[in-house]
């Protein structure tokens, strides 16, 4: 399936004009959000029913958006407040991204970040919130190469900060309820913590998750189900000269856990009586298989450097 790409393709009579403009009369955010996502199960063209109409849906909102000025809110909490976007996050969020660009066009950077607050408070931290402020964070990076169309920054580095901050907040409030595994592109809620912190404080939960059985056996399954890696299908890794897979946790790539995840889990599974069952048990040895195949390649790295260098 080609859906990205065949998005563009569905043809003008496979949904009727007046159908997308019955979608633009729509003013409330969670009715047209299930009209949306009821795309998802449309597969009569074998592609993204969701995606080609939502296109013409955002066009329809932008056009009206220029000449009337209809307000893009409406699609944009549609968007924004969708708590499962599962294996079409990236396309989802792609739009949700238009439509921010266009409300800052015709606004300014405090007012799309009361917009984004406004969201959070009536909406919590969801998946595609997280996601574009986690965006807009990177875009604001020294290292970061815009494209010619990508050269209109959202946040001001102030407005960000500001926004950051609030976030964070409220993603430590799930840390102590134990419900940050729970959301969908979990990962990502990591990523926008590090964003506001730095490494330190985001890292140190993420060990105390390997360091119990149980929290690690949640963090292998959430990874598994709802991970962006999974979604792209990218969580169970061929080894290299091995018949047996392993998994990947990016996670514990990106905040430099490796050494640290390798030990706990080799320790894990010496034990003469592991606290976990054999379908757990299964699911940490495939993970102590990756792990233990990125410290081969990380230690003939370093032997490969020691001997350049004599």
């Amino acid at each position: 399936m080609f859906h990205t790409a065949t998005g563009w393709a569905l043809p003008s009579w496979a949904v009727p004009a007046d159908e997308i403009d019955n979608l633009l009369t729509i003013d409330n955010p969670q009715e047209l959000q299930t009209r949306l996502l009821a795309y998802r199960a449309d597969d009569r063209f074998e592609l993204s029913m969701m995606d080609a109409v939502l296109r013409r849906v955002k066009s329809g909102y932008i056009d009206r958006h220029d000449a009337e000025g209809k307000s893009l809110d409406t699609l944009i909490q549609a968007l924004i407040s969708i708590e499962e976007p599962g294996e079409d996050y990236r396309r989802l969020h792609f739009h949700l991204r238009d439509l921010l660009t266009q409300y800052k066009l015709h606004s300014d950077s405090h007012t799309s970040a009361a917009l984004m607050n406004s969201m959070r408070e009536d909406y919590g931290l969801t998946p595609l919130l997280v996601m574009e402020l986690h965006d807009i964070y990177k875009r604001r990076q020294p290292d970061y190469q815009p494209t010619q169309s990508e050269d209109l920054h959202i946040l001001s580095e102030e407005d960000l900060a500001s926004v950051l901050d609030i976030a964070v907040i409220q993603l430590k409030t799930q840390t102590e309820n134990s419900s940050l595994l729970e959301n969908d592109i979990f990962d990502v809620y990591f990523y926008l913590w590090r964003d506001g912190t730095g490494l330190e404080e985001p890292k140190e939960y993420l060990h105390g998750l390997l360091s119990s059985p149980e929290s690690l056996i949640s963090l292998i399954r959430a990874y598994l189900d709802r991970s962006t890696l999974a979604y792209n299908k990218q969580v169970v890794i061929d080894i290299e000269g091995q018949e047996q897979t392993g998994l990947r946790l990016g996670l514990l790539e990106d905040f430099d856990l490796l050494n640290e995840a390798t030990d706990i889990v080799s320790e894990l599974l010496a034990a003469d009586y592991p606290r976990i069952g054999q379908d757990d048990q299964t699911l940490v040895e495939a993970l102590e298989r990756y792990l233990n195949y990125k410290r081969d390649q990380s230690n003939h790295s370093d032997n490969r450097a020691r001997s350049l260098e004599e």
